[in-house]
């Protein structure tokens, strides 16, 4: 490496200037969640990596200096402070335990236990308490009076108290003491000198007047060493920490293990050196899983360092220009625009050479042949001699067509001037293969190719589209030719394009750089990520995800993927077809070196990163693994839920859950923390910087899948999914819709029943008023009808009698003695059979012929499809109908005549048709006969046969149309017809 590189130590300063409330801190710890406690004299905060979170008097803190943090079984923090009450922080509320006697809390030491904490504190007396707490509760037990120190034994179950009279007492459960003899000297010697840390006690002894030894005891047996110190050097604060125990002194920092053994000791000057020009005074550090090394300062807040730190700062002139290019590996060239000075650089020399021209812009250069190189300039193009240092300007014109092919034959006394006359002034890139054609990619014109003989140049265009880069891979035979949203690759005999939808269906968006190495690999970089095509695998894959793309460059250096960005540099070996090693990341903590990156370039086994902060340097060549882990949490609440999920978690939350809380948890945190969710089904992808998300609606009772990745300006989280589970209250379980299904069917069935009960017990009412109104309607109705038809019959009676025909009057009457019966029978139906209507017919036409003297004649049809048996009639309907017919059609008639009756079933089989028809004078004449005077007998059947059909309408089984018929001239009489329809739907 050249010697104007040096290394630079890498830490990050957390004051009062990002938002610590104090720069005198005391201590800090990491809780289970991941989060850094930092204890300062004006409150206590809390980091994510990226913010602060302040608790102090305005969040209720009775005093705001706090030197101690504990963290129990349950996750709280309490606070270690001087104060009438003492508290501790939960769930990001400060929260305050009870205790009836007031008293001002000191806790030296805490403990936890399964029921909750224990704490050793003094009163107003200065006598020893062991405060015991349940459930935010205190219960007290007296200790001790005047001692120097008392502390519990975690592993003894116990408590250790040194008193005056030089005595250790091991206390167990604050009910029983045992009295441990130890040797006096100890304390004889140190006296109110000895700090506690875990297990040990920690004392200094000064061997002479300026060497001090530090002495250290085990307080569960009699096992003790001596440590050494420094001149002058004298112990600050010890502290144990996750089983290991930190020692600070005014000149190192010490660090051991469980056993006391020494793991490390480093000089306080080494590890930090001059801040801002002045010493940093260190009260306290620890190495946790948030940092490397955590600092505790008095005046200048905490310091995060990360210790492997393999960035070097260069003060070279020389690397501050812009790289344009190499010719292989014998020349090197920079390019500064201001002065318009070439810079090449000769490795195997060690020399460096520049030479001023009259060139506005240098963009590239690329070889041409084993002395030439092109310069690629705006305008115009340059030709360079490595052998001479000459440049040539060449010719811009440019003829070929872009779909088609043209020669332009041409000579030139300018020595390569020929093999770049034809190219275009806005070439973004050339690569010329070994038969000496040119591929390049210019502005306005696409992918073309140019190739040369002796006497002429050929141009020919390969794709019209945009393109920005190309490169060539051996192993694949093909030229891989990049756009932004496009990507081309050539081979000998085909051409393979993909645009824009293609490749996303690859995932692949916004193309910035492609490269390829020597195993047919591809890595096209995306503007958010890095992917890795084979052809050969037919594979395509994502790689290094948790590295954040965008301003970032990639480089392919000796079967090494090195990839350069705001996060640091990654190193990965690439070991065949689709197949890379793991990466070697090495980070720039915190954007401590950098924080944009503007050009990188590969130099002689080192990396050269220009940026916002000037040159720096990594070695590329050191083939020490490194490994890194990138560690980080997400803490989700919601409601009840607060917790640390899983790369696969469920969320169960309530429905009056409106929202969801997250942190992002990330000790390298950079930059500004944005998230990407999307839940199946309810939401698309969306992008927020909040902390904080609505809740869309989510049926209860159902799983929805969240996806959210997590980036910030170097980092990017793998994808967490979490199922989110809106808990259903108990109607809304599966369980729950069984059972309210059941006990809904069961009140539908008992309220089914009722209701058919109570209809029935209605309907029944009211069928029995409607049966008894209609029986007597009926009643009435054949009252009317005996009497009426009996006072004609006796009439005839009467008649036969006074013409002393008793034979017919004996016939007569018996026929009508017959008839009487089956009225009286009738009357007591409301329908009869057809055969038995036919009977009560037949026998009352009898005794009207012989009334009338034989005065008519008449039949009677029946349809063979008519069972007279089964089909009903309404009783004494036909009876009116009949005597209508004789009475004011056939017997004022001068002749004959005659009376039909029919029978039918129509074609639908609940229809009955009956016919009634007589030849006699018609109802006109009848009607003139009645106003004349000449048949005054008064018609009391028509009248009752309509309230009849009436009833039976709205009561019955039937429906009753009645239709009359008069027959006109030279034909006379009237048809007369009934159809019965027997509606079953009425049941």
């Amino acid at each position: 490496m050249p010697n104007w590189l040096h290394a630079q130590s890498q830490f990050y300063n957390l004051d009062i200037t990002n938002g610590l409330p104090s720069n005198h801190v005391y201590r800090t710890i990491v809780d289970r969640k991941g989060y850094l406690w930092i204890a300062t004299d004006r409150g206590v905060a809390k980091y994510n990596g990226y913010n602060l979170k302040v608790f102090n008097s305005l969040s209720g803190l009775q005093n705001s200096d706090v030197w101690n943090l504990y963290e129990d079984l349950q996750g709280r923090i309490w606070l270690g402070t001087v104060s009438p009450e003492i508290g501790y922080i939960y769930n990001d509320e400060y929260h305050k335990a009870y205790y009836d006697d007031p008293m001002d809390f000191y806790p030296s030491d805490f403990l936890a236990t399964p029921m909750g904490v224990m704490f050793i504190t003094s009163d107003r007396q200065k006598k020893e308490l062991i405060i015991f707490e349940k459930n935010d509760t205190f219960t007290t037990y007296d200790f001790i009076t005047y001692t120097w120190a008392t502390f519990f034994v975690p592993k003894g179950q116990g408590f250790f108290s040194m008193r005056m009279e030089r005595d250790f007492y091991l206390k167990y459960d604050g009910y029983t003491s045992r009295k441990i003899k130890h040797d006096h000297s100890f304390i004889d010697t140190y006296g109110p000198n000895i700090a506690r840390i875990g297990n040990y006690l920690f004392a200094t002894l000064k061997s002479n007047e300026n060497d001090t030894v530090l002495h250290v005891v085990s307080c569960l047996n009699d096992s003790d060493i001596y440590l050494p110190l420094e001149k002058y050097e004298h112990p600050i604060v010890p502290i144990e920490y996750r089983n290991n125990y930190y020692l600070t002194t005014n000149k190192r920092l010490y660090r051991f293990d469980k056993d006391l053994h020494l793991i490390h000791s480093l000089n306080v000057d080494s590890v930090l050196g001059e801040v801002q020009g002045s010493k940093i005074d260190i009260v306290t550090f620890t190495e946790n899983d948030f940092a490397d090394r955590c600092i505790s300062t008095a005046d200048d807040g905490i310091i995060i360092q990360s210790k492997d730190n393999r960035f070097n700062k260069s003060h070279s002139s020389l690397v501050k220009n812009k790289f344009v290019g190499n010719y292989y590996d014998s020349a090197f060239y920079w390019w500064e625009g201001k002065a318009k000075i070439l810079y090449k650089y000769l490795p195997y020399e060690n020399k460096i050479s520049q030479q001023q021209i009259s060139i506005k812009h240098v963009n590239n250069i690329f070889s041409i042949n084993k002395d030439s190189i092109v310069l690629l300039s705006k305008k115009p193009l340059y030709l360079y001699s490595n052998k001479t240092s000459e440049f040539f300007p060449l010719n811009n014109r440019f003829f070929a067509k872009r779909n088609g092919v043209l020669t332009e034959y041409r000579t030139t006394n300018i020595a390569y001037s020929a093999i770049v006359s034809l190219l275009p002034s806005g070439i973004r890139d050339c690569i010329r293969d070994s038969s000496g054609t040119i591929h390049m990619v210019a502005e306005g014109i696409g992918y073309w190719h140019v190739s040369f003989n002796k006497d002429s140049t050929i141009s020919e265009s390969v794709d019209s589209a945009r393109y920005l880069s190309l490169v060539y891979s051996r192993k694949l035979k093909s030229y891989i030719v990049q756009g932004k949203n496009n990507l081309l690759i050539e081979q000998e005999n085909s051409v393979i394009k993909m645009n824009a939808s293609q490749l996303s269906l690859l995932g692949i968006n916004e193309l910035e750089r492609v490269l390829t190495d020597t195993f047919g690999n591809i890595f096209i970089k995306s503007r958010e990520k890095l992917f890795l095509l084979n052809p050969l695998t037919g594979t395509c894959k994502s790689i290094l995800n948790n590295l954040n793309f965008s301003n970032a460059n990639i480089h392919i250096y000796k079967n090494k993927l090195i990839v350069v960005g705001r996060f640091g540099v990654s190193v990965s070996g690439i070991n065949g077809p689709s197949s890379l090693s793991l990466p070697s990341t090495y980070i720039n903590f915190k954007s401590q070196n950098y924080k944009h990156v503007s050009n990188s370039y590969v130099f002689i086994d080192s990396l050269f990163i220009q940026s916002d902060n000037g040159v720096y340097s990594f070695d590329i060549d050191n083939n020490t693994p490194h490994t890194f882990t990138f560690q980080y949490s997400l803490f989700i609440s919601s409601d009840n839920y607060n917790h640390v999920v899983k790369a696969v978690d469920t969320i169960i939350i309530s429905q009056n859950a409106d929202n969801i809380n997250w942190d992002f948890i990330n000790p390298y945190g950079d930059g500004i923390v944005k998230y990407t969710y999307s839940i199946d089904g309810v939401s698309p992808a969306i992008k927020v910087s909040a902390n904080s998300i609505e809740l869309p609606y989510l049926t209860p009772g159902k799983y929805f899948k969240m996806k959210l990745v997590v980036r910030d300006d170097a980092w990017v989280s793998d994808e967490y999914t979490i199922y989110l589970f809106v808990k259903p209250y108990w109607w809304q379980t599966q369980t729950g819709k069984i059972w309210l299904t059941i006990i809904f069917g069961f009140v539908a069935i008992v309220c089914i029943i009722v209701i058919v009960l109570i209809t029935r017990y209605v309907l029944n009412k009211r069928h029995e008023k409607e049966n008894k109104y209609l029986e007597l309607e009926l009643k009435s109705i054949y009252s009317q009808l005996n009497p009426h038809f009996i006072f004609n019959t006796l009439s005839n009676i009467v008649y036969y009698i006074k013409k002393d025909r008793k034979q017919e009057a004996y016939k007569y009457l018996n026929t009508f003695s017959k008839l009487l019966r089956s009225y009286i029978k009738s009357s007591r139906n409301k329908w009869l059979p057809l055969s038995e209507e036919l009977d009560n017919i037949e026998s009352y036409i009898l005794l009207q012929q012989t009334r009338f003297d034989d005065k008519f004649d008449y039949t009677i049809n029946i349809d063979p499809n008519l069972n007279a048996e089964q089909v009903l009639l309404p009783s004494l309907l036909l009876q009116p109908l009949v005597e209508n017919a004789i009475h004011h059609g056939l017997q004022p008639k001068i002749e004959k005549g005659h009376l039909s009756l029919s029978f039918k079933l129509a074609q639908k089989h609940n229809v009955v048709v009956v016919t009634i028809e007589d030849d006699g004078i018609g109802r006109i004449k009848a009607k003139e006969f009645a106003i004349n005077g000449i048949n005054k007998k008064e018609s009391f059947g028509s009248n009752l046969i309509e309230d009849l059909v009436t009833i039976y309408k709205h009561y019955e089984l039937f429906d009753i149309n009645i239709e009359y018929y008069d027959k006109v001239e030279p034909e006379m009489g009237t048809v007369v017809t009934i159809t019965i329809t027997y509606n079953t739907s009425k049941k």
